[in-house]
């Protein structure tokens, strides 16, 4: 999941589209959590860096 996150990220996709793509593909939030938001993906991708 991380892989595809920065695979569409780097390809230009908003943290928006990432996120509404995996709400509609039904992938598991990272913390549980209903749905995933942007400041999610954004959060994912600062500990990715890290």
């Amino acid at each position: 999941m991380i892989a595809r996150v920065l695979r569409e990220r780097a390809s230009g996709a908003t943290l928006q589209a990432i996120a509404d793509g995996l709400n509609a593909d039904d992938v598991p939030t990272a913390q549980g959590g209903a749905s995933w938001k942007p400041g999610t993906i954004a959060a994912l991708l600062r500990r990715a860096a890290a």
